[in-house]
C-alpha cells in the first residue's frame, strides 16, 4: 500500500517577548516527534501549517524568529527540506496596523458580499488586482517569512491571495491549495461570520490542480467562520472539488467529514489544535495522520496533548472519541495510533 503522512500543526502564536514558553513547548515538540519517528515509524512526508504562526502580524522579529526557532529546526528534526513545509495566512499574521488604516476598504468589499452577482463581479474585475490591492499589503511580513522558503524543486504558483503546490510523493502527484481567508480579517470582534475566502479564489486554486491525483486545501479558519453566503459556497466548491482539508484557528482538534451530492466523495477535513498556551480550555497539540494514496482514505490517525505539568507532548488516548465518526465512515482498516504504545499516554 503507498501511502503518505503528514503533520497537521497550527497557531503557534510566536511572539517577540515571550521567550521562555515557545521555546519549551517547541523543545517538547521536537523530542515528541523524534520518538514517534523511532518508536512507532510515524514519518512525516509533509507538513501543514494552518496559521497563525505569530502572536502579531505587525512585528518582522516575530516572523523571523518562528523561522529560525521553529521552521528551521522542525523540518532538521523531521529530516525534510523545507519545500515540504506548507503555510496559510491566519488573523494574527495579519499587520493589524496596516489593517486598520484600510478598514474601510475592508468594509466596503464585506458589504458586496451580500449580495452574490456583486461578489462574483468584484473578483472577476479584480483578479489581478486582488492580489496587489490595500487589502494585500497587511501580509506583507507574511509573504516576506513565505518567500524564505525554497520550493524551486516543486512545481507551484504563487502570489498575495493564494499559493498553488504540486509535490509528488510516492509516485502520485498532489495539489496543494493554500487559501487565503485572512486577507479581510480585522480582529475578532469584527470578523465572526464575515470573512471571505471567496468562490472564485477556491475557483483559480482548483483549475491550478486539476491535473492532480489527490487535491487538498489549507486555510486558516473554518468554514463557520466565513459569511452565511461565502461559507456555502466555498463549503460546496471544496466537499465537490476537493478530497482533504486542513484547517485551524479554532483551537480545537478533531476530525470531520464533508458530503457532497452524488456523484462526489467525502471531503476529509482535518481541525489542528494549537500549539500556543494562548488560554485555557483550548486543546494544545498537534495531529499525524496517514493516508492510502490510492484509496484517498485515512488510514492511521495519531494525536499529540502538551501537557504543562511535565513539559512533554503525551499520546492523546481522550482523542479516541473524536476519530468515531472517522472510523464508521472509512472502514475497519483505519488505525487509532492514539489508544496504543505510549507509556506516558495522557489518561
Amino acid at each position: 500500500m503507498s501511502e503518505i503522512t503528514i503533520l497537521h500543526l497550527s497557531d503557534l502564536h510566536m511572539e517577540k517577548s515571550n521567550l521562555t514558553k515557545p521555546e519549551v513547548v517547541m523543545k517538547a515538540l521536537f523530542e515528541d516527534l523524534k520518538r514517534l519517528r523511532n518508536n512507532e515509524d510515524l514519518k512525516p512526508d509533509l507538513v501543514f501549517f494552518t496559521g497563525d504562526l505569530v502572536k502579531d502580524g505587525s512585528k518582522d522579529e516575530e516572523f523571523k524568529r518562528a523561522k529560525e526557532e521553529f521552521i528551521t529546526p522542525l523540518m532538521k528534526t523531521l529530516g525534510l527540506s523545507e519545500d515540504c513545509f506548507f503555510l496559510v495566512p491566519g488573523n494574527h499574521d495579519i499587520d493589524r496596523d496596516k489593517q486598520n488604516q484600510n478598514k474601510d476598504t475592508i468594509f466596503y468589499i464585506r458589504a458586496l458580499y451580500k449580495n452574490k452577482d456583486e461578489r462574483d463581479k468584484f473578483f472577476d474585475n479584480n483578479k489581478m488586482g486582488l492580489q496587489k490591492g490595500k487589502y494585500m499589503e497587511a501580509l506583507h511580513y507574511f509573504t516576506a517569512l513565505k518567500n524564505t522558503l525554497d520550493y524551486s524543486h516543486i512545481e507551484h504558483k504563487e502570489n498575495n491571495m493564494f499559493s498553488v503546490y504540486k509535490p509528488t510523493i510516492n509516485g502520485v502527484k498532489l495539489g496543494i491549495g493554500c487559501l487565503n481567508s485572512a486577507w479581510l480579517s480585522c480582529g475578532a470582534k469584527f470578523d465572526k461570520k464575515e470573512l471571505i475566502v471567496g468562490e472564485r479564489q477556491v475557483d483559480w486554486v482548483f483549475e491550478e490542480i486539476r491535473d492532480c491525483s489527490i487535491k487538498i486545501a489549507l486555510m486558516h479558519h473554518h468554514i463557520e467562520d466565513l459569511t452565511p453566503l461565502d461559507g456555502k459556497c466555498v463549503k460546496d466548491k471544496l466537499r465537490n472539488n476537493f478530497d482533504w482539508l486542513f484547517t485551524g484557528h479554532l483551537h480545537m482538534n478533531k476530525l470531520e467529514f464533508r458530503e457532497g451530492p452524488q456523484p462526489y466523495g467525502k471531503l476529509f477535513h482535518s481541525v489542528a489544535g494549537e500549539l500556543s498556551e494562548d488560554s485555557e480550555g483550548y486543546y494544545q497539540g498537534y495531529t499525524i495522520l496517514k493516508f492510502d494514496l490510492q484509496s484517498k482514505q485515512n488510514t492511521k490517525i495519531h494525536k499529540s496533548k502538551y501537557r504543562v505539568s511535565c513539559q512533554e507532548f503525551l499520546t492523546d488516548t481522550d482523542a479516541d472519541s473524536n476519530v468515531v465518526d472517522a472510523n464508521h465512515m472509512l472502514g475497519s482498516n483505519l488505525i487509532i495510533a492514539s489508544a496504543k504504545n505510549d507509556p506516558r499516554r495522557t489518561k
